[in-house]
């Protein structure tokens, strides 16, 4: 390895490690981590799945989607994720939860959203964007609930 590459690959580790430890990560014992993962979904740009990327570090949203589906108070905090998301990512998230919880609420969301809106889904480093419509689709497949599965995150 020439030393121009030797350098390069020094550095290269160094901005990996340095990046996968400044990821914040929430902690499942407390409520103000609950009310940050809450908000971390409100405010969602995109969809996430649990596959790493380049970076080698974990989704935040997979973490936020996690947390709050792992509380006592999930139905509520989904129920409210949909009623206040700020974006259809953060809808999506909500959509997931109530396709496997309550398919009632699922069905409700769904005939309200359109569904020629778009929103990004990333996969891995993968970024794609998808009609309102096709995430309709993904969600009944089971492919993006699937794709939060990966690292534990049973349904």
């Amino acid at each position: 390895m020439g030393r121009g590459r030797g350098v390069a690959f020094r550095l290269l580790i160094i901005f990996v490690i340095s990046v996968v430890s400044a990821a914040p990560a929430f902690s499942k014992d407390s409520k103000i981590a609950i009310g940050d993962a809450f908000l971390t979904l409100k405010n969602a740009r995109q969809v996430e799945s649990s596959v790493v990327g380049e970076a080698a570090a974990s989704s935040r949203l997979v973490q936020a989607y996690a947390i709050i589906k792992s509380s006592n108070d999930s139905a509520d905090l989904f129920a409210k994720l949909n009623r206040e998301s700020r974006t259809n990512a953060g809808k999506v998230y909500a959509m997931m939860w109530f396709f496997s919880h309550d398919r009632d609420s699922y069905l409700k969301v769904k005939a309200s959203l359109r569904g020629n809106e778009r929103v990004k889904v990333m996969i891995g480093c993968v970024i794609r964007t998808l009609s309102m419509k096709e995430i309709f689709g993904e969600i009944e497949a089971g492919n993006l609930i699937d794709q939060l599965q990966m690292n534990g995150l049973k349904r």
